[in-house]
């Protein structure tokens, strides 16, 4: 019986978790040498501080073994934060000038505006690193100009196109990176994001309804109770109705904007790959990250804000835990062939600042 021979499988698919390994105790001591420098500095140590919260973290991310790494100058941070304040400081003196300044500076911070944006997510690209080899970000003035202006503009103006503004900025900020030249790519039916939106809007419209029903039915109760209400103390007036309606309201608002987000996060992410090879997939779960949110805050609000770095890593922790990335062959191969062209194209960082928006 003659033995059919093949090849040896290169191409297997391997899923590799990201790993989170911070901790609340861990980074509560970075950030409180941050705080009291930044008090202390009256905010200049605000880019430094940056750069050591990122590095944290990043240093406390691993995929496949190996962690991820923050590269970035805090002093061209800084200089990032002159640019900006003076944007605004020409904004403050076109109030003083008159109507006319105040439009020429409006349409001349639009028009800047995507650049700030480009030159943002470039400079975080640039100086986020695995295994050594760098990711890289090119985009057109005129994509950005569409993407963060343009679009979302649109969106807000007719709500209708808010679905589109978000696939746009995805395709933006997703379709422009690369690992060292190997490009990132996302690709859903626009019908997705807009069934997200679509479910959100309707959650939204629903609890208004039914709330506004209930505070119908208290109001008409309280109206014929009045006679009794003059010898029996009912515990819930119109006015306090209001303060519980308003508080009741944002809540659900909250939870169901966290399920838009994370939603809309999920769709995105878990249909990014990465030289039409490697996909990245995130299933982290809306309710539960809105109840992380919503606990982070009671218990930031109990500690006058002592619970901020435990918060921020038990976010964080919950949210890397939900995200892998599933590799078609090896990686060590294909990170190897990467740096090896990184190291032949070589890198100029030189004259980019990051914008702290």
């Amino acid at each position: 019986m003659n033995a059919v021979w093949r090849a040896p499988e290169t191409d297997v698919a391997t899923t590799h978790a990201v790993e989170f390994r911070g901790t609340g105790r861990e980074y509560f001591r970075v950030w409180l040498v941050n705080v009291t420098l930044t008090l202390l500095t009256l905010g200049l140590y605000g880019p430094w501080a940056k750069v050591r919260t990122r590095r944290y973290f990043y240093g406390v991310t691993s995929l496949a073994g190996h962690s991820f790494d923050y590269h970035a100058a805090p002093m061209r941070i800084l200089l990032g934060r002159i640019v900006i304040a003076g944007v605004l400081f020409a904004g403050l003196v076109s109030l003083q000038l008159g109507r006319w300044a105040v439009a020429m500076w409006a349409i001349a911070a639009i028009a800047v505006f995507p650049l700030l944006v480009r030159q943002a997510i470039r400079f975080n690209a640039r100086n986020t690193s695995w295994r050594g080899v760098r990711f890289n970000f090119h985009a057109r003035y005129r994509e950005a100009l569409f993407a963060c202006v343009l679009l979302p503009l649109a969106g807000l103006l007719t709500l209708f196109l808010l679905p589109a503004a978000r696939g746009a900025w995805d395709r933006f900020r997703v379709n422009h990176l690369s690992f060292d030249g190997r490009l990132f790519r996302v690709e859903y039916s626009p019908a997705r994001m807009f069934a997200i939106f679509a479910t959100g809007f309707v959650l939204i419209v629903g609890v208004l309804v039914a709330m506004i029903g209930a505070t119908m039915g208290v109001l008409v109760f309280t109206t014929r109770m009045h006679d009794v209400a003059r010898h029996v103390i009912i515990p819930v007036d119109p006015t306090s109705f209001t303060q519980v309606f308003t508080l009741l309201f944002g809540t659900c608002a909250f939870f169901i904007a966290m399920f838009v987000m994370q939603m809309a996060n999920n769709l995105t992410l878990s249909n990014t790959t990465i030289e039409g090879r490697h996909r990245i997939v995130s299933k982290p779960s809306p309710a539960r990250v809105a109840l992380i949110l919503l606990g982070n805050a009671v218990l930031i609000a109990l500690t006058l804000g002592l619970f901020w770095p435990f918060a921020k890593v038990r976010l964080a922790r919950y949210r890397m835990s939900q995200i892998s990335v599933i590799a078609q062959g090896d990686l060590d191969a294909f990170t190897a062939e990467a740096l090896e062209m990184q190291s032949t194209m070589g890198r100029e960082l030189s004259g980019l600042l990051e914008i702290g928006l």
